[in-house]
């Protein structure tokens, strides 16, 4: 038993807590949780004043990796299942009724919108003892190692398919790099199901518009997208200021999207800072997605917030990029 409290900097760590501490911690949590609960059910109206695509309200959603993760009340979907963090304890590939359970479990967490499920990211800082990397390409990751393992593959899609006509489950390819990935595994649906791409390289960035012409949504995933662009590890990248690359990559991404009238959402640690979500709102994205945690604060930003004030951030934060 360790305690690690990591809301004072530095961070403090006990090894081999007294009982004392550990009862301490477990009321801290507790009360954590507590006020996280009543600060995020002051926000569960939708923002009608940032209409996106359509008309329709600017969505607040949130990124999850544990059953045991709560769902806010005011939450309008869930942006992202990191559907490989459930099974990492796994020795072998979960089962299709295990992974069924899974996401149904989830759907019952929700009360509204929908749930955009991610096929299992692998490979790089992401090692699956079930999804290992050929040894001929040991760098493979996301849909191209997937695609490796074709039995693993289609026992996803199809645990996605059945729990589609349950909830309003909607597939979505990691680390796409052309259209026809996308087309790769619609050939593979069992069922009529919503597939949808995640861009988080230039190289996909650039091919945004061939993409969104064959996915049904688009999702941009910050932290692989500021990785490349910066040429960091993904822990840098995570803590990277904004950066006028990224952010314009962002709007050129969402008007292709929006050329083809796809809903493009954001997620990745970018989306959970409030600044940078009125920034991302006015860039023209349609969702971003939040750790639960950060739900309550973005939220709460973009309530308060006007359109104007949402579009003079962006302008502020793309102008950045001309001065330096």
């Amino acid at each position: 038993m360790v305690v690690l409290d990591a809301t004072t900097s530095p961070s403090r760590l006990w090894v081999a807590p007294s009982d004392a501490r550990i009862a301490a911690a477990r009321a801290a949590l507790a009360e954590r949780d507590r006020t996280r609960e009543a600060e995020a059910s002051r926000w569960t109206a939708p923002l009608s004043h940032l209409p996106q695509l359509g008309g329709a309200p600017f969505a607040v959603r949130v990124n999850i990796g544990s059953i045991h993760e709560a769902v806010p009340e005011g939450a309008e979907g869930i942006g992202l299942v990191r559907t490989e963090l459930f099974f990492t304890g796994h020795s072998r590939p979960p089962p299709l009724q295990e992974q069924l359970a899974m996401l149904l479990l989830v759907a019952g967490k929700l009360a509204r919108g929908p749930i955009l499920a991610r096929l299992f990211d692998a490979g790089g800082d992401k090692p699956l003892a079930w999804l290992p990397p050929p040894e001929n390409a040991p760098a493979l990751r996301g849909f191209e190692l997937l695609r490796r393992h074709p039995e693993v593959l289609r026992a996803q899609i199809a645990a996605m398919a059945q729990a589609a006509a349950r909830a309003d489950i909607r597939l979505l390819i990691p680390l796409v790099h052309r259209a026809k990935d996308v087309a790769f595994v619609r050939g593979l649906l069992p069922a009529p199901l919503s597939v949808g791409a995640m861009i988080e390289s230039p190289d996909a960035a650039a091919a945004a518009d061939e993409i969104a012409q064959v996915a049904d949504f688009v999702c941009i995933g910050t932290n692989d997208l500021t990785a490349f662009v910066r040429g960091e590890d993904r822990a840098h990248a995570l803590s990277a200021p904004q950066d006028p690359r990224i952010l314009s990559l962002v709007m050129a991404i969402a008007e292709a999207a929006h050329r083809h009238r796809r809903p493009v959402t954001v997620c990745g640690e970018m989306a959970g800072d409030p600044e940078s979500a009125l920034v991302l709102a006015g860039l023209g994205v349609d969702a971003i997605s939040v750790a639960p945690s950060q739900f309550a604060a973005v939220k709460g930003a973009l309530a308060r917030a006007s359109r104007d004030a949402c579009l003079e951030a962006a302008r502020r934060a793309i102008a950045k990029e001309s001065s330096e």
